[in-house]
């Protein structure tokens, strides 16, 4: 091997390893296994994490919260189809989840048919008067 094919071979094997480091370099966030479908940003958003902290913007993806943070580090993870909406200050609070559970450790079944002293007492929709409710929540 003639000296300058060495030098040759030593300077690509070089390049070679700074172009493999520099690629590690470039860490994509983990969170962009696919871009969010949806950011919101610029708001006032109430979480319901240990310390209720607030956050300035979200990133949805498939219905659920891929990140929340400041507008800076969920606006990072925006892809080419993500909709952007910029809530101008609003404030965002958590969904409330209605269920067709009983209220029977909260006020009883007065919304259902009610037995009260062996008696039906009939539905909410039967009390027609302030005293019938008073008189039947008795």
């Amino acid at each position: 091997m003639t000296r300058k094919f060495s030098q040759f071979i030593f300077v690509a094997v070089l390049i070679a390893a700074f172009a493999a480091d520099a690629a590690r370099a470039q860490s994509v966030p983990p969170e962009l296994l696919s871009y969010p479908q949806a950011i919101f940003h610029n708001g006032n958003i109430f979480t319901v994490n240990e310390s209720f902290a607030k956050a300035q913007a979200v990133a949805v993806r498939d219905g659920k919260f891929l990140a929340v943070g400041s507008d800076a580090d969920v606006l990072r993870l925006k892809g080419p189809e993500t909709r952007v909406f910029d809530l101008k200050g609003r404030t965002v609070i958590p969904g409330f989840v209605a269920t067709d559970a009983d209220n029977d450790m909260v006020a009883g079944n007065l919304y259902k048919e009610t037995l009260i002293g062996g008696k039906v007492l009939g539905t909410m929709r039967d009390l027609k008067t302030k005293k019938e409710l008073l008189d039947a929540v008795k």
